[in-house]
């Protein structure tokens, strides 16, 4: 067969292809389908951005509203990812209209013919951002993302496959670097507008909070999201969605389970049963939202031992995972849980895990041991419970016998502080990293809680005494 012929024969049958009828979709809850729905699929491939916009639009799928997730597919349409520049869109002239049909094809419309035909040719292999193209592309090859700042060209081209696979054409799954790239994306955009928030605030306090909300934001919109997670929590018979970059910012440990030599990297999938569910919920709560969990989901606030018992299992599992931020919330939970309460709370459960995982529970150990002498846990008052624990951790009695040693000695020497006294003490909050100032305060033993004059939060007395200079 002649070059021509075969040339002829291939060219014939990608012009079959793109005559392919299109099957129209209408509208949620009902109405006629958009007046730019394409017909085929060459009238799919010569869509505007400005149609794809308003078919998007019209599906109510850039806007979302209540019909938005009952279509057979969803665009996950990202408004801001998909805006476009101040200054694109420039429409024809008449007079270049009217030259339509006495002028050759310039360059760029060789191109758009050329790609059209690629299209055709194979719709299972999109083109992924790792293949440079021409123009600003190729001029951002080595850029660390290049959907930091797409150009027009790619952003239409996202555009339209979100369109395909909304209407069911095949070949317009997402790539996995685009997904990749829109998490690194939103991120980089929520870190240098916290930069920007803190350069223009730098002597007022708010900054690092809005710095905070604007990437606790940026997590927030990525969590639980299916069509971009690529990692698995599993915990008994739920699993968590999860992405592999958010586990790497959090800890170098999940960041070596999720991107490691490790069979969970090789899996996508991580087991965390044997911390329980009420803690693995908590943890990917945090992930995402950098907001601690201060009741259990598998218990009620108001039994206190239970609480007392899962804020220590979080301190623990915190440690595991190498989360500083996550184990200061909960070791702070876990005194205000046992001062807050005026009753006795049954700390033995609490104790036994707290011992069983020397030393990562130090400042949990310290506070059950003068949380049960200062309320006589081993007299008539306490119960026979957190003897038996004692007994099976020796650990456990040698500390309770320091600290009322210590005690003891004070009364000894006579240094036993009177209700009213005067010392210098740094704030409680600097434990959490929170305020770092000292102060020379009369701390009266009458009070419930002592505020801090430069922070402003409010203590209890034992939390001031255990910062004393």
């Amino acid at each position: 067969m002649a070059l021509t012929t075969r040339r002829n024969s291939a060219l014939l049958k990608k012009i079959s292809t793109l005559q392919l009828k299109l099957a129209p979709l209408v509208p949620l809850p009902s109405g006629p389908p958009h007046p730019d729905f394409p017909k085929t699929l060459m009238a799919f491939h010569l869509l505007t951005e400005d149609q794809l916009d308003s078919i998007a639009h019209y599906y109510h799928q850039s806007t979302p509203g209540p019909w938005t997730h009952h279509y057979p597919a969803q665009m996950n349409w990202d408004r801001d990812f998909l805006a476009k520049h101040p200054e694109a869109a420039a429409i024809a002239s008449p007079s270049t209209t009217a030259m339509r049909h006495s002028r050759r094809l310039s360059q760029v419309e060789k191109e758009f013919i050329t790609d059209l035909m690629k299209t055709v040719e194979d719709l299972q292999h999109p083109v992924l951002p790792s293949q440079p193209e021409t123009g600003s592309q190729s001029s951002r090859a080595g850029s660390a993302n290049p959907y930091a700042g797409l150009s027009d060209k790619e952003r239409i081209r996202i555009k339209r496959r979100k369109v395909g696979k909304f209407i069911g054409l095949v070949g317009m799954e997402t790539p996995a670097e685009e997904i990749a790239g829109r998490i690194q994306a939103s991120l980089e955009a929520a870190i240098e507008t916290s930069r920007e928030e803190l350069r223009r605030n730098e002597e007022h306090t708010m900054a690092d909070m809005a710095a905070t909300a604007a990437l606790v934001a940026a997590l927030e919109s990525a969590a639980g999201d299916c069509n971009t997670s690529d990692f698995t929590i599993v915990c008994g018979d739920k699993e968590y969605k999860v992405h592999s970059l958010v586990l790497t910012l959090h800890s170098p440990v999940l960041a070596k389970a999720a991107n490691g030599v490790f069979k969970e990297a090789k899996e996508k999938r991580m087991d965390l049963s044997m911390d329980g569910r009420a803690c693995v919920n908590a943890l990917v709560s945090y992930l995402y939202t950098l907001g601690y969990t201060a009741f259990p989901s598998d218990a009620r606030p108001w039994d206190h031992a239970k609480v007392a018992e899962y804020h220590v299992r979080m301190c623990v599992m915190a440690d595991k995972y190498d989360i500083k931020p996550l184990k200061n919330m909960a070791i702070h939970a876990f005194n205000d849980k046992i001062e807050s309460e005026a009753a006795i709370i049954e700390l033995s459960k609490a104790a036994r895990i707290a011992w069983e995982a020397i030393p990562a529970t130090e400042e949990i150990r310290a506070a059950i041991v003068e949380f049960g002498i200062s309320n006589r846990l081993l007299s008539t008052r306490g119960t026979n419970e957190l003897s038996k624990t004692m007994l099976a951790y020796p650990d456990f009695v040698l500390d309770y016998t320091k600290a009322v040693e210590r005690r003891v000695k004070k009364y000894e020497e006579g240094v036993l502080l009177p209700r009213s006294y005067e010392m210098r003490y740094y704030c409680p909050g600097n434990s959490q990293d929170e305020c770092e100032a000292t102060m020379i305060l009369n701390l009266d033993r009458s009070l419930p809680r002592v505020h801090c004059a430069y922070c402003g939060v409010e203590y209890s007395i034992a939390q001031w005494e255990r910062q004393a200079v």
